[in-house]
């Protein structure tokens, strides 16, 4: 689609959703788009624990990530499962 065909159907054209862009010119033209805040929520990781639906989305958090003592607890539970104790 081209700009000027976006215009008239009051549609903004956006190249990072044009997957016939090169990748350099979405992930450009995507992150021109991003305010700082948004920037560095895609940088943070957060434990799952304090990732509510609210904090993610009033922070733009990319990515959480268990705590070590949840991951061994889970690590525990399923080797328990597996040996059928």
């Amino acid at each position: 689609m081209s700009s000027w065909a976006a215009a008239i159907d009051g549609a903004e054209y956006l190249k990072y959703k044009d997957p016939k862009q090169p990748l350099n010119v979405r992930l450009d033209d995507l992150i021109s788009r991003m305010t700082l805040t948004e920037k560095i929520g895609q940088m943070v990781q957060i434990e799952q624990a304090n990732a509510s639906s609210e904090v993610i989305k009033n922070n733009f958090i990319g990515k959480t990530s268990l705590h070590y003592t949840q991951l061994s607890d889970r690590k525990h539970c399923f080797l328990k499962r597996r040996r059928g104790s």
